[in-house]
Protein backbone atom coordinates (compact mmCIF):
# COMPACT_ATOMS: atom_id res chain seq x y z
CA UNK A 1 0.00 0.00 0.00
CA UNK A 2 1.41 3.36 -1.05
CA UNK A 3 0.54 6.83 0.12
CA UNK A 4 -1.32 7.67 -3.11
CA UNK A 5 -3.64 4.69 -2.49
CA UNK A 6 -4.87 6.11 0.82
CA UNK A 7 -7.54 8.62 1.70
CA UNK A 8 -6.18 10.41 4.78
CA UNK A 9 -8.19 12.70 7.03
CA UNK A 10 -7.31 14.37 10.32
CA UNK A 11 -10.13 14.97 12.79
CA UNK A 12 -9.90 16.86 16.11
CA UNK A 13 -11.10 15.20 19.33
CA UNK A 14 -11.48 18.10 21.70
CA UNK A 15 -8.57 20.36 22.57
CA UNK A 16 -5.89 17.75 23.28
CA UNK A 17 -6.39 15.01 20.72
CA UNK A 18 -6.34 14.27 17.00
CA UNK A 19 -7.42 11.21 15.04
CA UNK A 20 -5.99 10.09 11.73
CA UNK A 21 -8.69 8.36 9.65
CA UNK A 22 -7.46 6.01 6.92
CA UNK A 23 -9.27 4.50 3.94
CA UNK A 24 -7.92 2.56 0.99
CA UNK A 25 -8.99 4.01 -2.34
CA UNK A 26 -8.17 1.32 -4.89
CA UNK A 27 -8.81 -2.32 -4.01
CA UNK A 28 -10.21 -4.76 -1.46
CA UNK A 29 -6.81 -6.17 -0.53
CA UNK A 30 -5.67 -2.75 0.61
CA UNK A 31 -8.85 -2.33 2.66
CA UNK A 32 -8.03 -5.56 4.49
CA UNK A 33 -4.58 -4.21 5.34
CA UNK A 34 -5.78 -0.98 6.91
CA UNK A 35 -5.82 -2.51 10.46
CA UNK A 36 -2.26 -3.71 9.84
CA UNK A 37 -1.34 -0.19 8.82
CA UNK A 38 -2.73 1.39 12.00
CA UNK A 39 -0.77 -1.07 14.15
CA UNK A 40 2.35 -0.45 12.05
CA UNK A 41 1.99 3.31 12.50
CA UNK A 42 1.45 3.01 16.25
CA UNK A 43 4.52 0.80 16.72
CA UNK A 44 6.80 3.03 14.65
CA UNK A 45 5.49 6.19 16.27
CA UNK A 46 6.12 4.85 19.78
CA UNK A 47 9.73 4.17 18.77
CA UNK A 48 10.21 7.77 17.61
CA UNK A 49 8.40 9.66 20.40
CA UNK A 50 9.91 10.05 23.89
CA UNK A 51 7.27 12.34 25.39
CA UNK A 52 4.25 11.43 27.50
CA UNK A 53 1.48 10.62 25.01
CA UNK A 54 -1.30 8.14 24.31
CA UNK A 55 -1.26 6.41 20.91
CA UNK A 56 -4.43 4.41 20.27
CA UNK A 57 -4.65 2.32 17.07
CA UNK A 58 -8.09 1.18 15.88
CA UNK A 59 -9.25 -0.64 12.76
CA UNK A 60 -9.16 2.34 10.43
CA UNK A 61 -7.80 5.14 12.60
CA UNK A 62 -5.13 6.09 15.09
CA UNK A 63 -5.81 8.58 17.86
CA UNK A 64 -3.17 10.80 19.45
CA UNK A 65 -3.61 12.36 22.88
CA UNK A 66 -1.47 14.41 25.25
CA UNK A 67 -2.06 16.99 27.95
CA UNK A 68 0.42 19.11 25.98
CA UNK A 69 -1.05 19.79 22.55
CA UNK A 70 2.40 20.55 21.15
CA UNK A 71 3.17 16.87 21.68
CA UNK A 72 0.08 15.98 19.63
CA UNK A 73 1.32 18.18 16.78
CA UNK A 74 4.74 16.55 17.02
CA UNK A 75 3.15 13.11 16.71
CA UNK A 76 1.09 14.29 13.74
CA UNK A 77 4.25 15.42 11.99
CA UNK A 78 6.01 12.12 12.71
CA UNK A 79 3.06 10.09 11.48
CA UNK A 80 3.00 11.99 8.21
CA UNK A 81 6.72 11.30 7.74
CA UNK A 82 6.20 7.59 8.39
CA UNK A 83 3.36 7.52 5.85
CA UNK A 84 5.45 9.35 3.29
CA UNK A 85 8.20 6.74 3.53
CA UNK A 86 5.79 3.77 3.55
CA UNK A 87 6.25 1.05 0.94
CA UNK A 88 3.89 -1.73 -0.06
CA UNK A 89 6.18 -4.41 1.38
CA UNK A 90 6.39 -2.79 4.84
CA UNK A 91 2.95 -4.00 5.89
CA UNK A 92 3.43 -7.52 4.57
CA UNK A 93 6.77 -7.80 6.36
CA UNK A 94 5.21 -6.46 9.55
CA UNK A 95 2.40 -9.00 9.43
CA UNK A 96 4.77 -11.88 8.71
CA UNK A 97 7.29 -10.94 11.39
CA UNK A 98 4.92 -9.97 14.20
CA UNK A 99 2.04 -12.42 13.87
CA UNK A 100 1.90 -15.45 16.14
CA UNK A 101 -0.78 -18.14 16.09
CA UNK A 102 -2.89 -18.98 19.15
CA UNK A 103 -5.45 -21.72 19.73
CA UNK A 104 -8.41 -20.69 21.87
CA UNK A 105 -10.84 -23.29 23.24
CA UNK A 106 -14.50 -22.73 22.48
CA UNK A 107 -17.68 -24.53 23.51
CA UNK A 108 -20.73 -24.17 21.25
CA UNK A 109 -23.12 -25.91 23.65
CA UNK A 110 -26.59 -24.30 23.77
CA UNK A 111 -26.16 -23.66 27.50
CA UNK A 112 -23.34 -21.25 26.67
CA UNK A 113 -24.12 -20.24 23.08
CA UNK A 114 -27.16 -18.24 24.12
CA UNK A 115 -27.85 -16.71 20.69
CA UNK A 116 -26.93 -19.64 18.46
CA UNK A 117 -30.53 -20.72 17.81
CA UNK A 118 -31.60 -17.19 16.87
CA UNK A 119 -28.55 -16.76 14.62
CA UNK A 120 -29.43 -20.03 12.87
CA UNK A 121 -32.95 -18.77 12.26
CA UNK A 122 -31.84 -15.39 10.95
CA UNK A 123 -29.17 -16.83 8.65
CA UNK A 124 -31.26 -19.82 7.51
CA UNK A 125 -28.41 -22.14 8.46
CA UNK A 126 -28.30 -25.08 10.83
CA UNK A 127 -26.41 -24.76 14.11
CA UNK A 128 -23.88 -27.30 12.84
CA UNK A 129 -23.30 -25.26 9.68
CA UNK A 130 -22.69 -22.12 11.75
CA UNK A 131 -20.29 -23.93 14.05
CA UNK A 132 -18.40 -25.47 11.12
CA UNK A 133 -18.03 -22.15 9.34
CA UNK A 134 -16.99 -20.35 12.53
CA UNK A 135 -14.43 -22.88 13.73
CA UNK A 136 -12.82 -23.43 10.31
CA UNK A 137 -11.88 -19.78 9.82
CA UNK A 138 -8.53 -18.23 10.70
CA UNK A 139 -8.92 -14.90 12.49
CA UNK A 140 -6.65 -11.90 12.91
CA UNK A 141 -6.77 -9.79 16.06
CA UNK A 142 -7.18 -6.34 14.52
CA UNK A 143 -7.53 -4.36 17.76
CA UNK A 144 -8.52 -4.36 21.43
CA UNK A 145 -11.40 -2.24 22.84
CA UNK A 146 -14.31 -1.21 23.64
CA UNK A 147 -13.54 -2.45 27.14
CA UNK A 148 -10.24 -3.92 28.40
CA UNK A 149 -9.37 -7.06 26.49
CA UNK A 150 -12.28 -7.18 24.04
CA UNK A 151 -11.01 -8.92 20.90
CA UNK A 152 -12.02 -7.62 17.46
CA UNK A 153 -11.30 -10.48 15.06
CA UNK A 154 -11.39 -10.16 11.28
CA UNK A 155 -11.71 -13.24 9.08
CA UNK A 156 -15.32 -14.22 9.79
CA UNK A 157 -16.97 -16.31 7.07
CA UNK A 158 -19.16 -13.81 5.24
CA UNK A 159 -22.06 -16.27 5.32
CA UNK A 160 -22.17 -15.53 9.06
CA UNK A 161 -22.40 -11.77 8.65
CA UNK A 162 -25.25 -10.43 10.79
CA UNK A 163 -26.18 -6.96 12.00
CA UNK A 164 -25.77 -6.18 15.68
CA UNK A 165 -28.70 -6.83 18.00
CA UNK A 166 -31.39 -4.17 17.92
CA UNK A 167 -31.50 -4.37 21.73
CA UNK A 168 -28.14 -5.13 23.42
CA UNK A 169 -27.93 -7.76 26.14
CA UNK A 170 -27.68 -6.36 29.65
CA UNK A 171 -24.98 -8.83 30.70
CA UNK A 172 -22.68 -10.97 28.54
CA UNK A 173 -20.52 -13.47 30.50
CA UNK A 174 -16.73 -13.36 30.42
CA UNK A 175 -15.33 -15.52 27.65
CA UNK A 176 -18.36 -15.21 25.38
CA UNK A 177 -17.50 -15.55 21.69
CA UNK A 178 -19.81 -13.56 19.47
CA UNK A 179 -20.36 -12.35 15.92
CA UNK A 180 -21.59 -9.07 14.43
CA UNK A 181 -21.30 -7.51 10.99
CA UNK A 182 -18.10 -8.92 9.41
CA UNK A 183 -16.28 -9.78 12.65
CA UNK A 184 -16.10 -12.22 15.51
CA UNK A 185 -15.37 -10.95 19.00
CA UNK A 186 -14.45 -12.22 22.45
CA UNK A 187 -15.69 -10.65 25.67
CA UNK A 188 -12.68 -11.00 27.95
CA UNK A 189 -14.69 -9.38 30.74
CA UNK A 190 -18.38 -9.61 31.61
CA UNK A 191 -20.24 -6.59 30.26
CA UNK A 192 -23.32 -5.45 28.34
CA UNK A 193 -23.06 -6.13 24.63
CA UNK A 194 -24.87 -6.11 21.31
CA UNK A 195 -23.11 -8.98 19.53
CA UNK A 196 -24.63 -12.45 18.99
CA UNK A 197 -23.13 -15.00 21.38
CA UNK A 198 -22.53 -18.33 19.61
CA UNK A 199 -20.03 -19.89 22.01
CA UNK A 200 -17.84 -19.38 25.03
CA UNK A 201 -14.19 -19.96 25.92
CA UNK A 202 -12.90 -20.97 29.34
CA UNK A 203 -9.51 -19.44 28.51
CA UNK A 204 -8.68 -16.36 30.56
CA UNK A 205 -7.59 -13.83 27.96
CA UNK A 206 -7.34 -10.75 30.19
CA UNK A 207 -5.72 -10.62 33.63
CA UNK A 208 -5.02 -7.27 35.23
CA UNK A 209 -2.44 -8.94 37.50
CA UNK A 210 -0.29 -10.01 34.55
CA UNK A 211 2.11 -7.90 32.50
CA UNK A 212 0.93 -7.40 29.85
CA UNK A 213 -2.71 -8.03 30.87
CA UNK A 214 -3.43 -9.49 27.41
CA UNK A 215 -0.95 -12.05 26.14
CA UNK A 216 -2.30 -12.03 22.56
CA UNK A 217 -1.20 -9.05 20.51
CA UNK A 218 -2.86 -7.20 17.63
CA UNK A 219 -2.06 -8.83 14.27
CA UNK A 220 -1.76 -12.28 15.89
CA UNK A 221 -3.71 -15.15 14.31
CA UNK A 222 -6.38 -16.97 16.30
CA UNK A 223 -7.93 -20.35 15.63
CA UNK A 224 -10.75 -21.79 17.71
CA UNK A 225 -10.52 -25.33 19.12
CA UNK A 226 -13.96 -26.81 19.87
CA UNK A 227 -14.49 -28.50 23.24
CA UNK A 228 -17.55 -30.11 24.84
CA UNK A 229 -19.53 -28.77 27.78
CA UNK A 230 -17.84 -31.08 30.30
CA UNK A 231 -14.36 -29.88 29.34
CA UNK A 232 -15.55 -26.30 29.51
CA UNK A 233 -16.83 -26.79 33.06
CA UNK A 234 -13.59 -28.49 34.11
CA UNK A 235 -11.37 -25.71 32.80
CA UNK A 236 -13.53 -22.64 33.43
CA UNK A 237 -12.65 -20.77 36.65
CA UNK A 238 -15.34 -18.15 37.04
Amino acid sequence: MLLDELDIQWQPNGEQSLSLILHATKNTQNCQLIPVLTQYLAKNLREKIDVSVDIIPCQDSITLYSTDYQHVLLMKQQLELILYELTASDLTETLESQSQTHDIAICYDDRLATDLSEVATQLSLSKDEIIERHVNAAYRLDMLGFLPGFFYLSGLDMELSLSRKATPSISVPRGSVAIAESMSGIYSLASPGGWWVIGRTPDRLFDVNQEPPVSISPLDTIRFRPIDYEEFMETNHD
